[in-house]
């Protein structure tokens, strides 16, 4: 199977076709971020695609909150992060030496370097490939036979040196998600996409990172959902993604420039998303909001064991409801 473009519904109808070919609807599904959103898109799409999803900050809206993000953005009123975010994907660095440089330069800098260290070795381990390189065929020269004895230990030499280029060149990893790939689905997820309402059936937990002293869970109607959008996402000054840490509602995203204006607080998507999935779980019959204090939008590669017992408790108790 290949995915024609990115954009929203042809990824949903990738996954779908996906999961029928594998001969597994009704299965059980977890989602994190993009791929929260596409599991209950898809699911919205195609009933009983799953028998359960658990998603961590799906990116996702209601139809109502999307449709004022998108006017709004295309006003001019609230920044959206999808620029900027598609921005920085493009400038990331997509080729290391080999699997251990990856992980030991992607470990540095954020999102790795606050992933527990098996999730981050795992990232890399999946999230890279061996570079995909044509073999070039060398011209044969004619060679005199007076020459050819020296020739021959030149020869040698050639081959050692290109043996060595080519472990180096073996050895070489590229991200298997291209940076112009990551660049188009932000673009696709700005902003986010729309959840059906109607024909929403399928059970979800919806996870958020949550903070003391704040609640995801009061943002419940449009009315507040659009209140807090206009005030944290109002477009003020130079576009540019903010340093959120944890996506919850009190979570300042605002930043100072060298300059001294105050950049975009709204153009950090993470810190909409715990707003925009209150409202979808309030509004889907068969959805739940729960908060996960201590973690950020990464939840599930910094506390893996946490946020996996947590889907699984969930997963158990649908298992065990009766079927009607």
């Amino acid at each position: 199977m290949t995915l024609p473009q990115y954009t929203v519904p042809a990824v949903a109808e990738y996954l779908t076709g996906a999961v029928d070919a594998a001969g597994m609807r009704g299965c059980l599904c977890f989602g994190h971020s993009a791929g929260g959103a596409f599991a209950i898109i898809a699911s919205s799409r195609s009933p009983g695609l799953f028998s359960a999803i658990v998603s961590f900050e799906a990116v996702a809206a209601s139809p109502a909150s999307h449709a004022f993000m998108r006017e709004a953005r295309d006003s001019g009123a609230i920044a959206t992060a999808g620029p900027s975010l598609a921005a920085m994907a493009l400038r990331r660095r997509a080729l290391f030496a080999s699997s251990a440089d990856a992980l030991a330069r992607l470990s540095q800098k954020p999102p790795l370097a606050g992933m527990h260290p098996e999730a981050a070795r795992l990232f890399v381990q999946h999230g890279t490939r061996p570079v995909r390189r044509q073999q070039q065929q060398q011209p044969e020269t004619f060679i005199p036979s007076e020459q050819s004895h020296w020739h021959e230990q030149q020869q040698q030499v050639e081959l050692q040196v290109q043996q060595q280029q080519q472990q180096q060149v073996e050895q070489q990893v590229e991200l298997v998600c291209a940076p112009s790939v990551e660049a188009a689905y932000y673009r696709a997820l700005d902003p986010p996409p729309a959840v059906p309402l109607a024909g929403s059936s399928c059970p979800l937990l919806m996870l958020v990172a949550g903070s003391p002293g704040s609640s995801a869970a009061s943002f419940k109607t449009h009315a507040a959902v659009r209140q807090w959008l206009l005030t944290h996402t109002a477009r003020r000054g130079q576009h540019a993604v903010a340093g959120a840490s944890s996506a919850t509602p009190s979570s300042s995203s605002s930043n100072t420039s060298s300059s001294g204006s105050s950049t975009d607080a709204g153009s950090s998507l993470h810190a909409v998303l715990a707003v925009l999935n209150a409202e979808l779980a309030a509004s889907l019959p068969s959805a739940r909001l729960v908060e996960v204090p201590g973690v950020s939008h990464f939840g599930p590669l910094e506390q893996p064991r946490l946020i996996a017992d947590i889907a699984a408790a969930f997963f158990r108790q649908q298992q065990q409801r009766p079927r009607l």
